[in-house]
């Protein structure tokens, strides 16, 4: 008996549309939810894709777009020399292991030699 009536109410509840109290707060809720996750997702991803704008002998800086779309760089030591060249599109790594310093009134980030690699036209 207590389904049949659990099941008038549902079904009353679904006529009336979502005018009941409480309903709206549920859908606001799960769209606040799916932006979340989203947010989250953005956080966690541990690459950048950028653009070199910067090469020498032992370092490569790689201009990238951060969380919030504003540009920002990271410096790649290779004291073992590197192929790259300015223009180049390239991924890099173990962002969550990147060092930063502060240098006069910028900070500095930078990453290990083995975190680059090129990004080729079949790769995208």
């Amino acid at each position: 008996m207590k389904k049949l009536v659990l099941t008038g109410v549902l079904s009353a509840g679904t006529l009336m549309g979502s005018n009941l109290l409480g309903l709206e707060a549920i859908t606001v809720n799960a769209a606040s939810l799916s932006n979340i996750e989203s947010n989250i997702e953005k956080q966690n991803t541990d690459f950048i894709i950028g653009s070199v704008i910067d090469v020498d002998i032992d370092y490569v800086g790689v201009e990238f777009k951060n969380n919030d779309g504003k540009t920002d760089t990271v410096e790649v030591l290779l004291p073992k020399g590197h192929h790259f060249k300015q223009g180049d599109k390239v991924k890099v790594t173990n962002r969550g292991q990147w060092t930063y310093q502060k240098i006069g009134m910028n900070n500095a980030a930078f990453a290990a030699e083995g975190s680059i690699s090129k990004i080729t036209q079949e790769s995208k």
